[in-house]
């Protein structure tokens, strides 16, 4: 498995602007003249239209536009990083041979993230001719400080031809403050993006409703406070009269009332296809199929996109989608209360689709959501090996903090992956009893090679604390119960050995080492 294959490319992918999305010629004016900066901010609550804007700005613009669609794995600095060269290096093919080579030599992300920026930045200076500006669509979601830090650092740094939007329901902690005194970032919140009178008869005039009367329009802008999602709602309900005299002026009560208006109109085959498919980040027809024990999803999923159903396609291609965010938690919490034991079945044929496509991260993502915690430490075993080889230490650990330790004891793999990660990021002491542990059952279960890898972790937590004899018989130990064809492996030791007869001032057996 290579790095690119741990990518999921519809996260990269431009949003499709719809032909019968309203026209919002101000919004799209203030982000062409905020691409003066190096940095838009995109901040309002959810369903105020950020990605419908955005996709609009992205498909009428002349600018370069280059899109990252977060989740909370990106929370992994790793996986962070090579999405976003992966983003530009798709717009800039020049861009990026160098910084992903750098990427793939660190060992510790965590320490050397700042080496990263500057060969970063540099690749763009060298690399990048005109003007890019970078999409990270809902940064919320983000809430690791270190990608914070490089985000800010690099708006402090960032060559001329760079810009970031950052889409996000929050501030994000970037160093707003200091941008905004240098006049060097564009504004876009919740008041700009509320639909006004004028613009709401515009969207009016694309439904099938009558003209309402003037205040009557300016009465449901009001009461929405003109936001989107809301909006938009009740002037497709088909109850608008009935609403008007019924709003309680809450945002969430107007929006359950105008979903469950929505869901109930729909026929029941819909209607149990909306529910449970709603436990998933993104649809295509294979996978709902697998997921809902039908063979039909590509007529549905093109039927709601054509009804404009609050599904939003994610390629040119349309074969992926998602649901509008809001949509789908109240879609979610319909599936908690009419059917809430069919919720982990759901995430279990989810989990057997992702894996048998080799998403080991999406097969583990449901096993989680599943509580199925046999299933996922079967996975995490069979998947670490390469996300730790590409430096996602950080997923790893995300993995292995929702296996309960009687799992991990019965799993020596699992405690042995729990102790490289401690290891790669200075916390030897903690390291060290976990890699005993794995030792122990591997050697109780006659497992030589499992057993090799223990100690030569064990010989790194020894090094790492300048026990440096400690560190070379663990090193022999480890050695000697290697399979005689792990050439690699053999060789990552005898260097090791050499390192380490020259921190006890043995250069001669330093030289012995090399040689073998």
């Amino acid at each position: 498995m290579t790095r690119s294959d741990l990518l999921l490319q519809t996260k990269l992918h431009v949003p499709r602007s719809r032909d019968d999305v309203l026209p919002r010629p101000r919004l799209l004016d203030l982000l062409k003249r905020g691409l003066a900066n190096p940095l838009i901010l995109l901040s309002a609550p959810a369903g105020y239209g950020k990605t419908t804007l955005l996709a609009q700005f992205a498909a009428q613009t002349a600018e370069a536009i280059v899109w990252y669609q977060l989740d909370p794995t990106d929370n992994d600095p790793s996986i962070f990083f090579e999405y976003l060269l992966e983003s530009i290096a798709r717009r800039c093919p020049e861009f990026g041979t160098t910084t992903r080579a750098v990427l793939r030599q660190m060992n510790n992300v965590t320490a050397e993230w700042q080496r990263f920026l500057t060969v970063f930045i540099n690749d763009i200076v060298e690399n990048v001719p005109a003007n890019v500006t970078v999409v990270l669509d809902d940064y919320h979601l983000i809430d690791n400080p270190l990608i914070h830090s490089f985000v800010a650092h690099l708006l402090e740094r960032a060559p001329p031809q760079l810009h970031l939007l950052l889409s996000t329901r929050t501030d994000p902690l970037i160093g707003l403050a200091r941008l905004r005194a240098r006049r060097e970032l564009t504004e876009i919140r919740a008041y700009d993006l509320r639909f006004t009178p004028e613009e709401a008869r515009a969207l009016l005039a694309q439904t099938d409703i009558p003209q309402l009367p003037e205040e009557s329009v300016r009465a449901i802008v009001q009461e929405t406070e003109g936001w989107a999602a809301a909006l938009h709602l009740a002037l497709n309900s088909p109850a608008i009269d009935t609403l008007l005299t019924s709003l309680s002026g809450s945002n969430r009560y107007l929006f359950d009332y105008l979903s469950e208006e929505v869901l109930a109109a729909q026929p029941p085959e819909i209607q149990i296809f909306l529910l449970r498919s709603s436990i998933l980040e993104r649809l295509n027809a294979d996978l709902c199929d697998a997921v809902l024990k039908i063979d039909h999803s590509w007529k549905i999923l093109t039927a709601l996109e054509a009804q404009n159903l609050f599904i939003v396609s994610l390629d040119a291609h349309r074969r992926w989608y998602r649901y509008h965010h809001l949509f789908q938690e109240f879609l979610q919490e319909q599936l908690r209360r009419q059917s809430g034991d069919e919720i982990a079945p759901l995430h279990l044929r989810a989990a057997s689709y992702f894996e048998a496509v080799g998403d080991m991260d999406g097969a583990i993502r449901h096993c989680r959501a599943a509580s199925a915690t046999e299933k996922l430490a079967d996975l995490v075993v069979r998947a670490a090996p390469a996300y730790l080889k590409n430096g996602r230490l950080q997923t790893v650990s995300r993995w292995l903090t929702a296996i309960p330790e009687t799992l991990i004891a019965r799993h020596p793999q699992l405690a042995l992956y729990r102790g490289m990660i401690l290891v790669t990021w200075g916390r030897a002491h903690e390291a060290k009893s976990a890699l005993l542990q794995a030792q122990r059952t591997f050697a109780a279960g006659g497992d030589k090679s499992g057993e090799s890898r223990a100690f030569n972790q064990l010989c790194r937590v020894a090094f790492f604390e300048g026990r440096y004899t400690e560190s070379l018989n663990l090193n022999r130990e480890a050695l000697h119960r290697m399979e005689p064809e792990d050439h690699e492996g053999q060789m990552r030791a005898f260097r090791e050995q050499a390192e380490l007869w020259i921190y006890l001032g043995r250069s001669d057996r330093a030289v012995q080492a090399a040689s073998e």
